[in-house]
């Protein structure tokens, strides 16, 4: 049996990734909208016509498109948590790809507790034989209690993608195993 990884505490909640600031971009609040009035060449008339766009003219080719994405594997959308000692780790799939991580490592120290958390949210792609993480935002947070200087909350975290070898039992409490591939594989029951 595989053992789950052997971190602290992990209470999480998974969308911690997702926090943070209004996202407004103050540059857009000094744009100018230009007003088309109906003098405007840019309407046109009902007895006015515009040529097909150039992908359905006749003799034209069709724009290329890209082939579309794998499907992702249905057995993974849902939450997923690992626990052991202080540690807790929960990843949750969305249908179309949409993903979302949460670790928590807890420590009781005398000097109070001490704690890591990061975040992370973005998309999963069905890859061959494995999953492909890729995050689009990703925080980190620390409070140690026997460095305070050291401590910080919701910093950058790395967006390098993640590549995790999966398999999932079929007993009667559902398992994910995800590998990464530097350590023993790790498992997750769904929530």
């Amino acid at each position: 049996m595989r053992r789950t990884m052997p971190l602290l505490c992990l209470a999480l909640i998974v969308g911690a990734a997702g926090c943070g600031g209004s996202g407004g971009n103050p540059a857009s609040a000094d744009r100018v909208t230009p007003e088309i009035s109906v003098s405007s060449p840019l309407v046109v008339r009902p007895s006015e016509s515009r040529p097909p766009p150039a992908g359905d003219r006749p003799g034209s080719t069709p724009a290329t498109q890209k082939p579309a994405a794998p499907a992702f594997p249905t057995e993974l959308v849902g939450r997923w948590i690992s626990s052991s000692g202080g540690a807790e780790i929960v990843y949750e799939f969305d249908a179309d790809g949409s993903s979302r991580y949460a670790g928590v490592l807890l420590q009781k120290r005398p000097s109070g507790m001490f704690s890591f958390t990061v975040g992370e949210a973005g998309v999963a792609l069905a890859v061959d034989d494995g999953l492909l993480l890729r995050p689009r935002k990703a925080t980190k947070s620390l409070h140690d209690p026997d460095s305070p200087s050291s401590s910080y909350t919701n910093r950058p975290a790395s967006l390098a993608p993640k590549r995790l070898a999966w398999s999932t039992s079929g007993s009667s409490e559902e398992v994910l195993t995800l590998d990464d591939g530097t350590g023993e594989p790790v498992d997750y029951q769904r929530k």
